[in-house]
């Protein structure tokens, strides 16, 4: 059995790979980390919880993919591209050396698949699994959620649903797809397409605890309301194949955990914003707009839309 400083160095050392850009002053080995950047520092710490974000027999590649996306998602949101994170870990002492490897080889191609390499952070021991990231990102103006206007557009990244269409798969609500599977433990933060567009995006969010809850933050924070259009929103034909049209629109509006970003931007920019996303492999949703007043509204066909907008609520 190895002891926690040899698991460190033996996983955790070589996952500083790929080098930071720009690189770390003083990176693995010390006590804390050093960095240095001439640019924002977008910081973001988004913790997974055995049973609660992902079931306990869940595989440590699972695990790994679902850790480092959910938090990416937040760079996102904000238009910065990642540049480094750190990650905090309890785990079960039952685990082998064979659950390190295969979560840390994991690991390992997150880094290369996102550009972001781990510079650090921390393990323990206890009696579930918890694994906390930490994402640093980079740019030159953050987005907020507080600088939306009425009249703008409503924009999503990705279909919405695909995420609680596969949990409820993993909890036998559903029928199992592997695609909904994929969207629930590896989702795309669109973080490429974000910061392109980051210059035409008045407000923005990511879609973590639902598009009716995180929208609402957008409406709240920018002092005006939302209005999205039930009828324009982006339902993947696996979840509609496997469950009716009205489950498929309530987990799209309060499933939660889609990690797709959600915008707002003046509709002058509609065209050049759906031919950018194309350059970058994804496609936009307009599915509302922003207007004078406040909270969110769902409508179908200019009536009100029965709905539930509680997104999801570690305390609720």
């Amino acid at each position: 059995m190895s002891s926690e400083f040899e698991r460190i160095q033996r996983y955790f050392w070589p996952l500083a790979a790929p080098e930071a850009n720009p690189p770390a002053l003083i990176g693995n080995g010390d006590d804390a980390l050093a960095v240095c950047s001439g640019q924002a520092v977008v910081i973001s710490v988004d913790t997974s919880v055995s049973g609660t974000h992902f079931p306990p027999d869940a595989a440590p590649e699972d695990v790994a993919s679902k850790a480092v996306r959910s938090a990416i998602s937040d760079l996102a949101a904000m238009g910065a591209r990642p540049w480094f994170y750190t990650l905090s870990i309890v785990v079960p002492k039952a685990y082998d050396e064979s659950w390190w490897q295969r979560f840390t080889d994991q690991l390992m191609l997150e880094n290369q698949h996102w550009r972001m390499p781990c510079l650090g952070g921390d393990t323990t021991s206890g009696a579930i699994l918890v694994v906390t990231v930490q994402v640093h990102g980079l740019t030159d103006q953050p987005l907020r959620r507080s600088s939306a206007q009425p009249g703008d557009d409503i924009w999503v990244t990705s279909y919405l649903g695909d995420s609680a269409g596969g949990l409820a798969g993993l909890q036998q609500r559903a029928p199992i797809r592997a695609e909904l599977l994929e969207r629930f433990y590896r989702p795309e933060p669109p973080v490429s397409f974000m910061v392109a567009a980051a210059p035409m995006i008045h407000a923005a969010v990511d879609v973590s605890d639902g598009l009716v809850a995180d929208l609402g933050h957008i409406a709240k924070a920018s002092h005006c309301g939302a209005c999205i259009d039930v009828d324009s929103l982006p339902l993947s034909p696996t979840l509609q194949d496997i469950v009716s049209t009205e489950q498929a629109i309530a987990w799209a509006l309060s499933g939660g955990e889609d990690f797709a970003a959600c915008f707002t931007a003046a509709p002058v920019h509609a065209d050049e914003l759906c031919a950018l996303a194309k350059e970058h492999g994804r496609t936009l949703w307009r599915i509302g707009t922003m207007i004078e007043g406040k909270g969110v509204q769902v409508l179908r066909a200019d009536s009100p839309y029965n709905h539930s907008d509680a997104g999801y609520d570690h305390f609720g």
